[in-house]
């Protein structure tokens, strides 16, 4: 059991604390009643205080916990080609040319398939030279 779960495993379930994370990172902090849509969001009663201790803790003792949803997803794309697109028609059905494939300008996107999820893609263009 790592330092992160143990500590919060007397205070919150890994549901609740997800909850919260989001909750921290995706609302303003000057905004009205911060603490009570947390509390709402994240479906436990916690004081503004033992709120910050907990954020604090895991600020401490782990950066990566409190990365976003954004940019996990964004270092995934980077580290990793995931699924490449392309298409498999070789020749322009206007004037027969063949497709040159334009490997500099890749597109990057997030596909969902029932069975595997969420997952990485590339997306590369073929252009007719004429």
């Amino acid at each position: 059991m790592d330092s992160v779960t143990a500590m919060t495993s007397n205070t919150f379930s890994i549901e609740i604390l997800r909850r919260i994370l989001f909750a921290v990172h995706h609302l303003p902090k000057d905004m009205p009643n911060y603490s009570k849509t947390i509390n709402e969001f994240s479906k436990v009663e916690v004081s503004l205080s033992e709120l910050q201790t907990t954020i604090e803790n895991l600020e401490y003792l782990s950066q990566a916990a409190l990365s976003t949803d954004k940019q996990l997803l964004n270092e995934i794309c980077e580290k990793s080609i995931g699924v490449v697109l392309i298409s498999a028609a070789a020749k322009c059905s206007a004037c027969g040319s063949k497709f040159s494939t334009r490997a500099d300008r890749p597109r990057k996107l997030i596909l969902y398939t029932e069975s595997s999820g969420t997952l990485p893609a590339l997306h590369y263009r073929k252009v007719c030279p004429t």
